[in-house]
């Protein structure tokens, strides 16, 4: 079986053609947070990318955290699950609505989206995650508060995916 093509995990500085600007490059605290998991029974040669993004539309400021790894994943589907299931693990945090796929109009892949219910000191919020992984890359995209919207979440992320996932 033929190689497939090697892709890494990016952090621009804008997305969504500017939309979004990195507020904070999370990628060195990631790799040193997870420096024990670069090689594993199912992700081997893992380097870690993260980045914190935001825009200003109207009044209100929306953020948005991207996260991943890329090297060489065996099983992508497994490796996608296992960070959706940290992502519900946490303190305080349920899956009010489980993973399911969803193709956007216009996208080649799929990508899978859930909603988490998150209460952080009395305050209640909402926060679609989606992901994607492949043989090389695999992450996911916080979209916190607003309306919950899966379709519209899986929309943002693949064109995120897009715009992250590079040959290399």
């Amino acid at each position: 079986m033929p190689k497939s093509e090697r892709y890494r995990l990016t952090v621009p500085h804008a997305l969504l053609d500017g939309k979004y600007t990195l507020a904070q490059d999370l990628s060195q605290t990631l790799n040193d947070k997870l420096a024990g998991q670069r090689n594993g029974r199912n992700e081997h040669d893992m380097k870690w990318a993260s980045g914190q993004y935001v825009t200003t539309s109207g009044d209100e400021q929306e953020t948005i955290l991207l996260a991943g790894g890329y090297g060489e994943i065996d099983d992508p589907h497994r490796a996608l699950d296992s960070m959706l299931r940290g992502m519900g693990d946490n303190e305080g945090v349920t899956v009010t609505t489980p993973a399911r796929e969803v193709t956007p109009p216009g996208a080649q892949t799929s990508v899978t989206c859930e909603v988490l219910g998150a209460t952080r000191a009395g305050q209640s919020n909402s926060v679609v995650a989606c992901g994607w992984s492949d043989r090389s890359t695999v992450a996911t995209l916080s979209v916190p508060g607003g309306s919950a919207d899966i379709d519209e979440a899986a929309m943002k992320t693949s064109r995120i995916r897009n715009e992250t996932r590079v040959r290399g």
